[in-house]
Formats: C-alpha cells, structure tokens, sequence
C-alpha cells in the first residue's frame, strides 16, 4: 500500500523513492558480494573444502519444473521497461539498451550471490534449509552479516514491488484506452491512479486469502501461460504483416532466429507449466480459472466496446 500511496500521488516522487531504493540495493549487494570475496583467501569459505560423498537422491521432472516455474516468476519482470515505453524519452534506443544491461546486469549478480550462497557455509548448514542466504552471510561474518542479508532481501522485495506497482497499473491504463477495461482505469494526468489503486488492492487481497507457498505456483503457472501465449503472438504478428506486404518475401522476421527460437520457449514453457501442474494442481487449476474469467471479461469489453464505436460512427 505504501508502493500505490508513493506512485499515485505524484509520478516523479514515485520514480524517485523507486530509483533510490534500487541503487541502495545494488550498493549493498555489492559490498556484500565484496566483503565475500575478501575473505576468500583466509578460507572462511566452508563449502570450498573436500566432503564425502553422499547418495544423490532421485531425479523428479515434475519437481524440477516446479521449482524452475518459482525461478522464472522471480525474473518475470524483466521486461517491465516495455511497459513504461510511451514515458520515455527515445524509447525505441533506451527501452532495449536498459534490457539488454538489466540483463546483464542481473545475470552476473545472480551467478555471484549464488555461488557466495553454496560455497561460505559448510554444505550441512544449508541442506533443506530456506534462508540459505542468512546462514550463507553467518558462516562468513556472523549475526551482523546474516542481519545486513535480510535487510538486503527487504530492499530487494521492496524494489519489486515497487516496480510492479510503477508497472502494472500502466497496462490496465493502456487497455482502457484500447476499449478492453472500463474507461475509469485510464490514464488520467500522469499517473493511472484508478488503475494503481485496483493492482493495490487485488494484491492485498490475493495475499490475505493465499499462503506465501501457494502464491508463487498459482502466479507462477499463470505467467507461464501468459509468457507462452504472448511469444506466440509473434507468429501471428508476422503472417499478418506478411499478408499486408506487397513483397512479402523481403519482409524481416519479428525476431531473431524466428521461428526456432519462439517455438522452443513457447514448447519448454509450456511443458514445465504442465509437469509443475502435475504436482500441484490446485494452484494450477485456480490459474485456469482466472485466465478464463479475463477472458469472459475481455470478451464483455471488446463487444460492448465494438457496439460503442459503432454506435458513435
């Protein structure tokens, strides 16, 4: 609530609070993965010396697909730029440069935090456990690192929703233009104020009414759905520009590698989607609920936006 009181007073005070919590973040995660590598030489990294071996347990598909569907929710909003892109300057040049580094940018952070996480504590302190990060920064500094972590994952949980609620009430307002959502949600001055305030509080009720381990597989099945479909739409996008072009040979693809590379994401999405269904369904199947009432409620929409339209011709 105090992301959506932030973004939708004003929009530069907004942006402003969001951009000094990300660098804060950053900073520290820096310093952390600084202070890590520091005491690589004394050999406080636990997890760098030689264990027995022990029974590899067995391999579950369904399990993998799981657990890498909460990985990809994690990093589903890398490409929230596209969403703010009609408020950029020189959109077309800063939008993909911001991802392509954000990218980047993120990877080597992601790699560098997780080998800090696997090697500083002794491989016992860490099997099946959840914090892995705190005790990773205890085996290395103590209680004062392992504290320092968790403020480090407040920030970066923060930033994230901040992000979302910068984001996402952007796309309501867009597709109340477009006649798809009620003309309330629309962009009025510079922030989506009803949109924001619809995302605040659809969130605070999907929180009050889910378990933290039920939310990831109910968004991440979802998003996966969501994911698959809208990198299908490329193949779409691309017959219809191929039917509008005079010389549709000439024509460029939508994308590089097209049409192997958005194939093979839309296959794998999909297919994970269904083995971590398989494992848990009731998520999965709450999921398919929800996209078909956006369905129905797009469908609503559309016509009754169609008939308006009609209507004023």
């Amino acid at each position: 609530m105090l992301c959506g009181l932030a973004h939708g007073l004003r929009k530069y005070s907004g942006t402003a609070s969001h951009n000094i919590v990300v660098v804060l973040k950053l900073v520290l995660l820096v310093a952390f993965l600084g202070y890590a590598a520091s005491t690589l030489p004394s050999g406080a990294w636990q997890g760098m010396q030689p264990v027995a071996p022990s029974p590899v347990p067995p391999f579950s598909l369904s399990a993998f697909a799981l657990a890498l569907m909460w990985v990809s929710l994690s990093y589903s909003g890398f490409n929230a730029a596209v969403y703010v892109a009609g408020e950029v300057r020189d959109a077309a040049t800063s939008v993909p440069r911001a991802m392509l580094t954000a990218t980047v940018l993120v990877m080597v952070l992601y790699l560098a935090l997780n080998a800090v996480f696997l090697y500083a504590p002794a491989p016992e302190a860490i099997s099946g456990q959840q914090d892995i990060a705190a005790r990773a920064a205890a085996a290395l500094g103590g209680s004062w690192l392992e504290a320092g972590v968790r403020t480090i994952i407040a920030l970066a949980l923060l930033s994230s929703v901040s992000a979302m609620v910068l984001t996402g009430p952007r796309v309501y307002a867009q597709m109340a233009h477009d006649g798809v959502l009620p003309r309330v949600l629309r962009m009025h001055g510079d922030v989506p104020r009803a949109a924001m305030a619809l995302k605040v509080g659809l969130a605070c009720v999907l929180i009050r009414l889910t378990e933290l381990q039920e939310l990831p597989s109910y968004l991440g099945f979802i998003l996966s759905i969501s994911a698959a479909a809208t990198v299908a739409s490329l193949f779409v996008l691309h017959q219809t520009e191929q039917r509008h072009t005079p010389q549709p040979i000439s024509r460029p693809a939508p994308m590089p590698g097209y049409p192997f590379v958005p194939a093979v994401f839309i296959v794998c999405t999909l297919g994970f989607a269904g083995l971590a269904a398989l494992r848990r369904p009731l998520e999965p199947l709450i999921g398919l609920a929800t996209i078909a009432v956006g369905l129905v409620l797009y469908a609503v929409f559309t016509r009754g936006g169609g008939q308006r339209r009609q209507g004023q011709a």
